[in-house]
């Protein structure tokens, strides 16, 4: 299949709180250096499709949170890469939740991760979840929420009711299948943003005229008073 031009811009930096960044980003082959507040932007033009574009965010209260959110992308981007057109996301999170699972065994811990991520067709996407990270679809100049945050509402907003990983109980992702057009706009987020960022100031930024917004939304984040690893990725439709 080919595709007309798909712009793609990624940032994640460490929280002012947290020793080591727990967030990781998948997108066309790049994974960001958790050591560093890294960035990424490339385009794409008639490029054989479907891709495939993650992010993941280490849950804070298990050891070993960057760990389990890098590692689970490379075990779904492994598998998407074997073969894109037979790639079935629900194998590739259960791939990452056994591995989640089994190998804190050894170390006598426990490690869990969310996901968001979007599976890029021809004129059709699928979202897909697990936990609190979320996506976003920005066209006709609305902002709509895509994703289902794993979330009780009795409890308090940062406990997540399913992960990857932490404990045995096999996570039920949230699945959307949608058309899109040229110019709509896909947002992946960590709560290290969602948290302090209304929709309606990502969508002001989105619909700005500034470069790297990836960036620009992470800075933002952070100051509205965010200490949360902080990361976003963009896919946007240009013609």
């Amino acid at each position: 299949m080919k595709f007309e031009e798909v712009s793609v811009d990624a940032h994640s930096q460490k929280g002012a709180r947290r020793e080591s960044n727990q967030d990781s980003i998948g997108a066309l082959g790049w994974i960001n250096n958790q050591n560093i507040s890294d960035t990424f932007a490339a385009n794409f033009t008639e490029t054989i499709l479907p891709k495939l574009f993650l992010l993941a965010d280490g849950v804070g209260g298990h050891a070993h949170g960057a760990f389990a959110s890098r590692k689970t992308i490379q075990i779904i981007v492994e598998l998407f890469d074997r073969s894109a057109e037979d790639f079935n996301i629900l194998n590739g999170i259960l791939a990452a939740h056994a591995e989640l699972v089994v190998k804190p065994q050894n170390l006598n811990c426990q490690m869990a991760t969310t996901i968001v991520g979007l599976v890029l067709c021809q004129n059709r996407a699928l979202i897909f979840n697990v936990g609190d990270s979320r996506a976003y679809l920005i066209s006709n100049k609305k902002i709509n929420l895509l994703s289902i945050d794993d979330n009780d509402e009795t409890k308090p907003k940062n406990i997540i009711t399913q992960c990857i990983g932490g404990v045995t109980k096999t996570p039920k992702p949230h699945f959307l299948s949608l058309k899109y057009e040229k110019k709509d706009t896909f947002i992946l987020l960590s709560d290290g943003v969602t948290d302090w960022l209304s929709e309606t100031k990502i969508f002001e930024i989105l619909s700005s005229n500034e470069n790297e917004k990836s960036s620009l939304l992470c800075r933002e984040a952070v100051r509205a008073g965010s200490e949360d690893d902080v990361s976003a990725l963009i896919v946007k439709r240009l013609i």
